[in-house]
């Protein structure tokens, strides 16, 4: 059996104590700290313990390494480690990056500037180190490390990933490169990188191109996360272990060390809170019989966990098409009941034949891409979310990448926040009836939201008002395609939920407390690759359309000059040529209604100095394109990029999807 491990916990005097620590050894190491505006060293600079911090982050790095420093000299090699000592040298990877502006952009061709404050030149022979003791050890605080690993094609999420972490004061963590041109794009940043491929070798075998669900390489690449599992465990580190599409908002390691016993923690696929709102404790025991998502998992270093993960390992051994996560379940699962709890918490359980000791992640704090962009039920469940991890979602790379957006949790180049043309739309909603969904009410288990509509008639009215919307949004595509400018999409909203099979009451089996309408991710109804250019498009395609996520004029990283260069326009039946008004203290330009893509192009090409039109009606905005060919490669647009519905209730046999594009097919519209 395990045994019981006392919390950690820090009493007041043993702050104190740290806090003389601290200043003790800032005063014997004698360093220089250089802050973001890369001061020089220089011997006029003092040295004698002059510190000089700059911003937050660097205090709060430079508090975190003097609390986990045993002596003053361990304290100077730990800044030496971070890069963060006049003189020293770098640290096991090159040197711990203070910067947390990091470039990330749509693909794979990643532009990949000097870290700030480096000498690319010095950077740029940087060797990525391989994984050792010492290195996961350096980079550990209070024992626990925080993992991620993956290859070229990801490196956007990695890059990703790693800015929430360190916004969030998360300095704890290790990439695992799969190949060298990640492994060195990561070093050249500063960032905290290990090689997972040979010295000798350019990548672990599976390549720098997108795995695909389901492939050898992806069983092959799931192999290579228990093999991380066994690793860290073997240093004596406690390990949170995550998919490279996961983005922390807060930092877990609190959450983690209030469960001692737990030898196991694991994020669920269970799209229902068995807690009640303001309980942000672990899931209730029966959570355990939901399948437990292995895209992010904490490992309390010790026997128990190894012999679990030697399991695991010995399953997959024998069935190289095993899914790791069906595995993981299993071997988590077998001989479960009957259910068995420490004294100390009975949220937890002794699962693998009463071996070891589980505890699943609330999905509310520890979401999914369903329980966080859909339900958001940190908001229902009133908790403070952790993590959320881009399952539950369509559109593959681009479908993440595209709801981290809305959800302002990525990071492009600042070129994307303020370079280029924009436009803008408003838009107007159908009207849900009151008894679609009462959320006030439940039915059935008593947590599902009431409705007296049956659910195919409900998909009926999804239908009927996403076509409203959609047709909106065709006449926003064609204006934007006919004045070459970029799409800011609106919102979307959803009055079913999307799935890969039947749905009950539209909303997904288990998905209870699913508000309808929600505002849809755009990878609900439009595939978001299929827009632009990129392996999913072709010339027959029609015309790219370039587009921002509906967030985008919200988000503090838009520059403010294209905010403040907006135009509103607006269309009049009674308008015989363009005519700039004041409404309500902005400046609004009319047009003539119905202009064609020729005549719309005349009437605003006085204002292309305005970054942003936004079209406050889209009632008569646009008439035709001129040119037939025009209309027909923007129907093929249209007909490439849009999603569809699944799906009703149907008799086995019969189809219950159904295409949007069925909504926007005939060109006169």
């Amino acid at each position: 059996m395990a045994t019981a491990r006392a919390p950690r916990r820090v009493t007041p005097a043993a702050a104190g104590t740290r806090r003389a620590v601290l200043l003790f050894a800032l005063a014997l190491a004698g360093v220089v700290l250089l802050g973001r505006t890369g001061l020089p060293h220089s011997s006029q600079s003092g040295g004698g313990g002059r510190v000089l911090v700059e911003d937050d982050a660097t205090a709060a790095q430079l508090y975190s390494l003097a609390r986990d420093a045993g002596s003053a000299a361990d304290f100077a090699a730990k800044l030496r480690s971070a890069g963060l000592m006049a003189g020293g040298g770098g640290g096991p990877s090159g040197g711990a990056s203070t910067d947390s502006s990091l470039d990330s952009s749509a693909g794979t061709d990643v532009a990949l500037p000097a870290a700030k404050g480096k000498d690319p030149k010095q950077k740029a022979g940087g060797k990525v180190p391989q994984l050792s003791k010492e290195l996961a050890h350096g980079y550990a605080r209070d024992g626990i490390i925080i993992v991620t690993w993956a290859n070229l094609h990801f490196l956007d999420f990695t890059l990703n990933w790693v800015h929430h972490m360190e916004v969030h004061g998360i300095t704890n963590y290790l990439v695992g490169a799969m190949d060298k041109e990640t492994g060195q794009a990561l070093a050249e940043r500063g960032l905290n990188v290990f090689a997972m491929y040979d010295t000798n070798a350019a990548d672990t075998g599976l390549g720098t191109a997108d795995f695909g669900w389901g492939t050898a390489a992806f069983h092959k690449m799931g192999r290579q996360k228990v093999d991380l599992a066994r690793t860290f465990t073997d240093f004596g580190l406690d390990l949170c272990l995550c998919d490279v599409d996961t983005v922390w908002i807060n930092d877990p390691t609190e959450y983690f060390e209030r469960f001692p016993e737990a030898d196991i923690l694991a994020s669920s696929d269970d799209l229902d809170p068995s807690n009640q709102p303001g309980d942000d404790g672990l899931e209730q025991l029966d959570a355990i019989h939901s399948a437990m998502n292995i895209g992010l998992l904490f490992f309390r270093h010790g026997r128990n966990t190894t012999l679990f993960i030697d399991a695991w390992q010995k399953q997959l051994d024998s069935d190289e098409s095993a899914w790791d996560q069906n595995v993981f379940n299993w071997v988590a699962h077998e001989g479960l009941l009957p259910f068995q709890s420490p004294p100390e918490n009975e949220r937890l359980v002794w699962g693998t034949n009463h071996s070891l000791v589980f505890g699943v992640l609330p999905v509310a704090a520890f979401a999914s891409g369903h329980t966080f962009f859909v339900q958001r039920l940190f908001e229902l469940q009133k908790v403070k979310p952790y993590v959320v991890h881009c399952t539950f979602q369509y559109g593959g790379s681009a479908g993440k990448r595209h709801r981290l957006r809305e959800a302002m949790l990525w990071v492009d180049p600042p070129k994307y926040y303020g370079e280029g043309q924009f436009l803008s739309v408003d838009f107007t909603y159908p009207e849900t009836p009151k008894d679609f969904q009462e959320q006030d009410k439940t039915m059935m288990e008593g947590k599902r939201f009431k409705t007296t509509w049956d659910h195919n008639k409900m998909v009926d009215f999804h239908i009927k008002a996403v076509a409203s919307e959609l047709k909106q949004l065709k006449t926003a595509l064609k204006l934007a395609v006919a004045l070459n400018r970029t799409i800011i999409m609106p919102k979307l909203l959803s009055w079913c939920d999307r799935y890969w099979g039947p749905l009950e009451y539209c909303q997904i089996p288990g998905a209870f407390r699913t508000r309808l309408p929600f505002i849809a991710p755009m990878d609900h109804l439009i595939e978001p690759a299929n827009l632009g250019e990129g392996k999913h498009n072709k010339p027959e395609h029609g015309p790219i359309i370039t587009f921002r996520e509906y967030s985008f004029l919200e988000n503090e990283r838009t520059l403010g000059s294209l905010k403040e260069s907006k135009l509103v326009v607006q269309s009049s039946t009674t308008a015989k040529e363009a005519q700039m008004g004041k409404e309500g203290g902005q400046k609004v330009l009319t047009i003539p209604a119905k202009p064609s893509d020729k005549q719309l192009r005349e009437l605003l090409q006085p204002y292309e100095g305005n970054q942003l039109l936004h079209f406050s009606s889209l009632d008569g905005a646009f008439g035709k394109f001129e040119e037939q060919e025009d209309t027909q490669r923007f129907q093929a647009r249209l007909a490439h990029m849009m999603g569809f519905h699944c799906c009703k209730q149907v008799k086995e046999g019969e189809d219950g999807g159904f295409g949007y594009y069925q909504l926007l097919e005939d060109p006169n519209e």
